[in-house]
């Protein structure tokens, strides 16, 4: 079963799939370079998270993730090399991810134990990352991006892995070092110890 948080990332991803300038230039998680064709594009990552249990005899955890979405585009300078505020291509698209993702309930209709997702901020990264030119022997160009974080909120059942489970603890498998006159020092036996219980 998938889980909850990457089922998140995926439905945010089709929900927004075709209806910005990126088209369908989307990645989830994404560590690989970012090429110049395929700016603008949009990168969806979670980057931290909460587990807490929701009581001492529970097996039910209320859980939250942040889950960005980075909208790219190629950063744009002025005459003195001052890089510019993101352009409006990234207002834009901006826009056309908020107007989709926060539809009233729309992930909460499709993500079952969804209990939230509301937006909790914004902001410009303009930082050294780079994408490549393939047309012109692999110049690097600066990238920016506005980043829209959303904090996703639900309710999540721990179920154990039942083929790996300990056992009721009635056996233990010991070894002891017993050494005897002649024989290796470093040899253990092994011995299974049975205990009672009532």
């Amino acid at each position: 079963m998938t889980a909850t948080a990457t089922l998140i990332r995926q439905t945010v991803r089709d929900l927004i799939r075709g209806k910005t300038d990126a088209g369908d230039r989307i990645s989830i998680n994404r560590s690989e370079q970012i090429w110049r064709n395929e700016i603008p594009c949009i990168v969806i990552y979670s980057r931290s998270g909460t587990f807490k249990r929701m009581s001492e005899t529970s097996q039910i955890f209320a859980r939250t993730a942040k889950i960005d979405v980075e909208l790219v585009v190629e950063q744009v300078s002025d005459d003195d090399g001052n890089p510019l505020p993101v352009d409006d291509l990234a207002d834009e698209m901006k826009m056309d991810v908020l107007n989709e993702l926060l539809a009233d309930k729309i992930l909460r209709n499709i993500v079952e134990n969804l209990n939230s997702f509301e937006p909790q901020e914004e902001a410009e990264k303009t930082e050294s990352n780079t994408m490549r030119d393939v047309t012109s022997s692999g110049v690097a160009r600066q990238l920016c991006a506005i980043v829209l974080t959303f904090e996703a909120s639900w309710d999540e059942e721990y179920k154990p892995d039942e083929a790996n489970l300990l056992d009721d603890f009635r056996t233990a498998d010991v070894k002891i070092n017993t050494p005897q006159a002649g024989a290796d020092l470093g040899a253990a036996t092994e011995e299974l110890v049975t205990f009672p219980r009532p």
